[in-house]
């Protein structure tokens, strides 16, 4: 998942205390983009 895809997250879910989980796991070989989860 990309920038806009975690917008897109954002934008859907209405901000409150515990509003969005998101989990990954980037040691995969499977990405090809890797993701740091904190910089969104």
């Amino acid at each position: 998942m990309g920038t806009e895809a975690f917008s897109l997250l954002r934008a859907m879910i209405p901000e409150g205390k515990n509003d969005l989980f998101i989990v990954g796991d980037p040691h995969q070989r499977i990405y090809q983009h890797k993701v740091t989860l904190s910089h969104y």
